[in-house]
């Protein structure tokens, strides 16, 4: 994208959540690992974004597939892959097959 917006020139974004949380004290070790993986994905995320060179509805379309790609990633992470190891997934989360 032309303007680089997005590189982080807004306070409180979601990356400057996961760089807190990378640098609490009170992480447990066993997650700092998938924070480290988020914090890549994340930047991996905003430069794809950063590199668009499209206009319009083209533009609108790559940046919502980005945009699923990473919160599907972030997902399966750091909800699937932690509760689904330790916990029964679906009942964690009260989903209830009919």
């Amino acid at each position: 994208m032309s303007n680089r917006v997005l590189s982080g020139s807004s306070k409180n974004t979601h990356g400057d959540k996961l760089r807190a949380l990378a640098s609490n004290p009170k992480l447990p070790k066993s997650d700092k690992k998938e924070v480290s993986i988020a914090l890549k994905k994340y930047s991996e995320w905003i430069g794809a974004m950063d590199s668009l060179d499209e206009q319009g509805d083209k533009l609108l379309a790559s940046l919502v597939k980005l945009l699923n790609q990473y919160k599907r990633a972030i997902e399966i992470m750091l909800v699937y892959l932690n509760y689904g190891q330790n916990d029964n997934f679906f009942q964690h989360f009260n989903i209830i097959y009919l």
